[in-house]
């Protein structure tokens, strides 16, 4: 799952790995594992399901952690920000 966080914040606990999403933040969490997300206050997101194999071909690391999260930067971020 790719996570974008657009107002207010998220709270992600998967396995042993914590992730606070603020505005402009981005993750990709495991959607095959269980996991924990809580909202303090109102919040704006968008949430798309990714496929799982295709995400983990390009991103191999993700079959150790199974989530973390960036701030995009660069042409990244005006994407994102656009």
């Amino acid at each position: 799952l790719l996570s974008w966080q657009i107002d207010g914040s998220a709270h992600i606990v998967q396995d042993d790995v914590e992730i606070l999403l603020r505005p402009g933040d981005v993750a990709i969490v495991d959607g095959r594992r269980s996991m924990q997300v809580a909202f303090p206050n109102d919040v704006c997101r968008i949430v798309a399901k990714l496929p799982a194999r295709a995400v983990e071909r390009r991103l191999p690391g993700l079959l150790r952690s199974h989530s973390f999260a960036f701030t995009p930067k660069g042409p990244l971020a005006e994407v994102f920000f656009s």
